[in-house]
């Protein structure tokens, strides 16, 4: 288990970098540049949970994290473990 406040400092990080994510810049003109503007800032609980994990597995854990076996969660193209290769 972790702490609540390695729990805490993790969300805010990621919530931080999240909301100063590019796609957020209203100076967008063009059609696709409006829509991206349209996409949440923030992933769902899963996504969430999944960025957290990855994120204090490696920055927080002592000693390091070497090998990680990670479950994933539905499936398919859109599942939030597709980003690890």
């Amino acid at each position: 288990p972790i702490s609540k406040d390695v729990f805490a400092k993790a969300y805010w990080t990621i919530r931080r970098g999240l909301e100063a994510w590019p796609a957020q810049d209203t100076s967008m003109t063009t059609e696709s540049d409006k829509y991206l503007a349209d996409i949440p800032v923030l992933p769902g609980y899963f996504r969430m949970l999944t960025l957290m994990a990855l994120y204090i597995f490696a920055n927080y854990q002592n000693p390091c994290v070497e090998v990680i076996i990670l479950e994933v969660g539905m499936g398919g193209r859109y599942d939030a473990t597709n980003m690890i290769d």
